[in-house]
């Protein structure tokens, strides 16, 4: 059975203290079901799509702004609690997170083999025979100054990983929110990925679409939006709400500055 992957960002600018890539999961079939289901209640609330940032917008008098000005609170709940409902009933999720200050303090070369530049150079042998790199000169450039792509990697590997556990040499597609700023370097890394890693062969498809157009990406949106919120400290009660409703379906993946330098032991000395 195919699988079917789409995601969402938040935090990509400098000035976030997290960025994170959310993914909802779920098989091709599911997804129908989950499109019929999704819709129909926002349609129940005469809504053309679902938006997390302006659904959780508030006015200065407190109600809601723009597409939801029409809902009251209570219906602002209603809503919430039935479209998490029909997330959970077909969908899991998963949420990689990195801290941006821990990211930062990392050296050029070092961010740049994290989001997916390739290496070489001296090699080196630890006291336990492992074998890392000293002096290291890039093959692929990578994006040193965007720890996105530490996220767009490590969620791809993730989705593969539980798909493989699950069915054995099933495909993969992955749909990305509309990133007009990273999707040139997201193409060439999703085709070194195709040829380089022991799954790559798994992936059916990397693409981008518009969430207004794709109600999985709307729940991802939903996902990326609350967490987002969560991890930096400034949800609200009802933020906080639909974050703690939401994570229970939630595999969660948290980079600071240890578990980065975990992920570069094999290739420096950190």
């Amino acid at each position: 059975m195919p699988i079917d992957a789409f995601c969402d960002e938040s935090g990509i600018t400098k000035s976030a203290s997290h960025c994170l890539i959310s993914a909802a999961v779920a098989g091709t079939r599911a997804w129908a079901t989950f499109d019929e289901e999704w819709n129909q209640v926002l349609c129940s609330f005469q809504l053309p799509y679902f938006h997390a940032l302006e659904f959780f917008a508030r006015k200065p008098d407190g109600s809601l702004k723009g597409n939801y000005r029409k809902l009251s609170e209570d219906d602002a709940r209603s809503l919430a609690r039935r479209l998490i409902e029909v997330f959970e009933a077909r969908v899991i999720g998963l949420v990689a997170v990195v801290e941006t200050a821990a990211f930062w303090q990392l050296d050029e070369v070092q961010r740049a083999f994290l989001t997916g530049g390739r290496i070489k150079g001296s090699e080196v042998t630890y006291e336990d025979g492992s074998i890392g790199i000293t002096t290291s000169k890039r093959l692929a450039s990578g994006k040193p100054n965007a720890a996105y792509f530490l996220l767009f990697q490590y969620v791809i590997h993730e989705v593969i990983a539980q798909t493989e556990k699950l069915a054995s040499g099933t495909t993969v597609s992955l749909t990305f929110d509309e990133q007009h700023q990273f999707e040139p370097w997201a193409q060439d890394l999703s085709r070194l990925i195709r040829a380089d890693w022991e799954y790559g062969d798994r992936i059916q498809s990397i693409s981008f679409g518009k969430k207004t157009e794709r109600s999985p990406l709307q729940i991802a949106d939903l996902i990326a939006y609350t967490t987002h919120r969560h991890v930096e400290r400034r949800a609200d009660s009802r933020e906080e709400s639909v974050f703690q409703r939401l994570q229970k379906r939630l595999s969660y993946r948290y980079f600071d500055e240890t578990q980065l330098r975990k992920v570069l032991r094999p290739q420096f000395i950190v």
